[in-house]
């Protein structure tokens, strides 16, 4: 279900996301905004320059095809390369 694989994104990006950033997308989560907070998390990933790893890029699109949003939310996103 997609409300587990955004906590699980949550968790893997709690040091990634600025505190703000983290409790604001648990609070959308949390009132069932699940399309917000994804939105949300993808937009400070682009916005500060955050770099992810390929996995959680990957889990992002999962979870963006599951509930058939926009994969341009995707465009910007950069990838730790190792």
């Amino acid at each position: 279900m997609v409300i587990e694989k955004i906590d699980m994104l949550l968790e893997i990006l709690r040091g990634v996301l600025s505190e703000e950033d983290f409790y604001n997308a648990k609070e959308l989560v949390y009132y069932g905004e699940y399309g917000v907070a994804i939105e949300l998390i993808c937009t400070q990933l682009y916005e500060y320059d955050k770099c992810i790893y390929i996995k959680e890029k990957n889990l992002i699109m999962d979870i963006i095809n599951e509930m058939e949003l926009s994969i341009d939310l995707l465009d910007g996103i950069k990838i730790i390369s190792d």
